[in-house]
């Protein structure tokens, strides 16, 4: 019988986004993605999500959150928290602020890890896929699962995607509830994101207390949302 070779990071692109579910859930293994929200915004935490979809769940809409419509994205989220095992993790602005972006997204998605694996009667995975961060579990656990990290995880894998999905839908939630104590900034609007709206209510109105001190010193040279995607994945890829 021919081998068969793990694809390449090219390959996986093409190939179908229920791959590393397949060989885990035709071997009777489980497979965990996690995914953040809110890595590039200029306040807010960073929420993380840890999912383990059970075995051959799959959904038309286990995609990238951020080509979802907010209804499509609710809707998803509710499929997914009946048909999964998840958990949250989160770094707030001031963690962000003390030990850097980078280090911060590293600890909610440790957090969100460890949380899953804490709950009764949650399956060990035996391999967990993350969206462009690498990772390291600390020892001790009863099992130490395999972990891989690839660049546009939510396109190459459906546990990627549905934690993807969730973790945003939380964040728009508390976003949502902050815009009614912070009204002038339009939370409700741009999520934290460095939009112009959001830009000229820093000028106008100053930090509130969720904002990122060192996202905002600089803000005299202008950001918006494409800016921050592209500073996600020079950072991470």
């Amino acid at each position: 019988m021919e081998k068969k070779t793990k694809p390449s990071s090219k390959e996986l692109l093409q190939t179908k986004r229920t791959y590393f579910e397949e060989i885990a859930w035709n071997s009777g293994a489980y497979l965990c993605g996690i995914d953040e929200v809110g890595r590039g915004c200029l306040a807010g935490p960073v929420i993380t999500a840890a999912v383990i979809l059970k075995p051959f769940a799959n959904h038309a809409l286990l995609v990238d959150s951020k080509i979802l419509s907010e209804k499509k994205r609710d809707l998803t989220a509710s499929w997914i928290l009946e048909n999964s095992w998840y958990a949250y993790g989160i770094a707030d602005h001031h963690e962000i602020d003390t030990v850097g972006i980078y280090q911060a997204t590293q600890n909610a998605m440790l957090r969100a890890i460890y949380n899953l694996l804490s709950q009764p009667n949650t399956p060990q995975p035996h391999k967990i896929v993350i969206d462009a961060m690498p990772l390291q579990l600390s020892a001790g656990l009863p099992h130490t699962p395999e972990i891989e990290s690839f660049c546009y995880g939510e396109s190459r894998s459906i546990s990627i995607a549905a934690a993807s999905i969730i973790a945003k839908v939380k964040r728009d939630t508390l976003l949502h509830r902050l815009n009614s104590i912070y009204t002038s900034y339009g939370f409700d609007d741009h999520k934290g994101y460095g939009t112009k709206n959001h830009q000229q209510a820093l000028i106008a109105h100053g930090p509130t207390l969720l904002h990122r001190k060192t996202f905002i010193k600089n803000l005299t040279k202008g950001t918006d949302d494409e800016h921050d995607k592209k500073d996600q994945i020079s950072l991470f890829c």
